[in-house]
């Protein structure tokens, strides 16, 4: 919209049943190119949101049943959104294609009306009475109505009535925060260009529209920007500029203000992460931004997606796939795993070569079902650093097995000894000097049954353990 004509001129326009001048004229025409990207943008988001639907039924996350459920829902509310933008382009392109034919008419009857008018003069010589003088208004003003030529015989033109039409809610911007916006603008000053304020607001309820719109953003799957959240506040009110509501800075306002220092920080946090983390996934790295804000998650700091941050997108290469579906429950640990079993399959431990960081990835990428190797959500800078780690768990493992196994040995070589040693009384108790009848049943007893006997007493002892 043009700096000189506010939305809520054109809200206005749309109930009337004619325009009247050309200034509303171009008013019709700006809004009529604000309806037009409003649909634009919406479609877009609806396709947006069915590649996603796509990609989830594609890889096995969506049941048919949930797919088709959703996309019926989808289609459902994208023609919900649309229908009252549709209306408000029918109706500004009806009151467009009528002034423009009326503007015609006007001036085809002008051209007559002086072509009839010289001809009277050249070839009457009696006085020319006085006529009224006829005006062809093209003021901006809107109060200025361009009235069609009256005819030569008629004195008194009639006054035009104007009609409003209220049965058809023509004006979607009166459903403010629900309707879609359109594409922000590619520069949104950040400061105030103007001191004239056409509204007063608040700026508790400034802040309050600022904090909707965030959270709006967040939900549709975008990512939540300063001057999204400003161009949306400005649209909301219908102005232009910061300054027509009394706000010379955006970070005046809290929510934007919070938002920024946010931003700041995790730009900071990414530029170090580059540096020093050799392999990390997007889980990881999720869960690291979300408790430097002492969140439970990422989602709770109301950014959108984490793959749409610019920084992220650089790291992880996001950029080759957007719109498409990217893993986001593998660890580090995961990595490693998968490490072990490619370097197994392909015979690497033996071999000092460097390893093919992409082919790797596509061993994973075969595991796991995805299409490309940035669906993974893995960033790793060398797989030198990851193998050596391996191998050093590896050769930790062992020494704890076989510190493990020696510890093992002497507790079972302890265990065993106090048995016997068990044993041994029992059978002492039983042959000792108390006791010669059980000597004489042994002295008349073959070897082979004293040795019987004496594996039954062992028995006993270790079932009344």
């Amino acid at each position: 919209m043009s700096n000189s004509v506010g939305l809520s001129t054109v809200t206005q326009l749309v109930k009337q049943t004619c325009l009247f001048n050309n200034r509303q004229y171009v008013s019709a025409k700006e809004g009529l190119e604000f309806a037009e990207t409003a649909i634009k943008t919406t479609r877009s988001t609806y396709t947006s949101q069915q590649n996603k639907l796509d990609n989830l039924f594609c890889t096995g996350a969506l049941s048919k049943d949930d797919y088709d459920k959703q996309t019926n829902q989808l289609k459902q509310q994208v023609e919900i959104d649309c229908v009252p933008w549709e209306m408000y382009v029918k109706k500004l392109t009806q009151l467009i294609d009528q002034y423009s034919l009326q503007s015609e008419t006007q001036r085809n009857n002008k051209r007559t009306f002086n072509q009839s008018s010289s001809m009277k003069q050249s070839y009457s010589n009696s006085s020319i009475s006085k006529r009224s003088r006829i005006t062809f208004s093209s003021s901006s003003s809107d109060s200025d109505i361009s009235e069609p030529i009256p005819s030569m015989t008629e004195k008194k033109s009639k006054s035009i009535i104007i009609k409003y039409d209220s049965s058809t809610n023509t004006s979607p911007l009166e459903l403010s925060l629900r309707s879609p916006f359109s594409s922000t603008p590619s520069i949104i000053p950040f400061t105030a260009q103007t001191n004239h304020i056409t509204q007063r607001i608040p700026l508790q309820h400034i802040n309050e529209i600022a904090a909707k719109q965030i959270v709006l953003l967040h939900d549709e799957g975008q990512l939540v920007r300063w001057n999204d959240v400003l161009w949306r506040i400005l649209t909301y009110f219908h102005v232009q500029d910061l300054g027509n509501i009394g706000i010379q800075r955006a970070d005046q306002i809290p929510c934007i203000d919070n938002l920024i220092r946010i931003q700041n920080k995790i730009n900071i946090y990414l530029d170090s992460y580059a540096y020093w983390q050799t392999i990390g996934t997007l889980n990881e790295l999720e869960n690291d931004l979300a408790r430097i804000f002492y969140k439970n998650n990422y989602n709770e700091l109301l950014l959108g997606p984490i793959e749409k941050q610019p920084k992220i997108e650089e790291l992880f290469r996001l950029k080759h796939i957007r719109n498409e579906y990217i893993k986001k429950d593998l660890k580090s640990s995961d990595v490693l795993k998968y490490l072990d079993q490619y370097m197994t399959k392909e015979f690497a431990w033996k071999t000092e070569n460097e390893i093919n960081v992409e082919h790797f990835f596509k061993f994973i990428a075969k595991q796991i079902h995805v299409k490309d190797i940035y669906q993974l959500g893995i960033r790793m800078k060398s797989a030198y650093l990851a193998r050596n780690c391996i191998k050093t768990m590896q050769a930790n493992q062992r020494k704890t097995m076989e510190i493990a196994r020696t510890e093992l040995n002497l507790i079972l070589t302890d265990l065993v000894q106090k048995e016997i040693e068990k044993i041994s009384q029992t059978i002492n108790d039983k042959l000792g000097n108390n006791n010669n009848q059980q000597r004489q049943i042994y002295a008349s007893m073959d070897p082979i049954d004293i040795i019987n006997d004496l594996i039954e007493i062992c028995r006993e002892v270790c079932q009344s353990r």
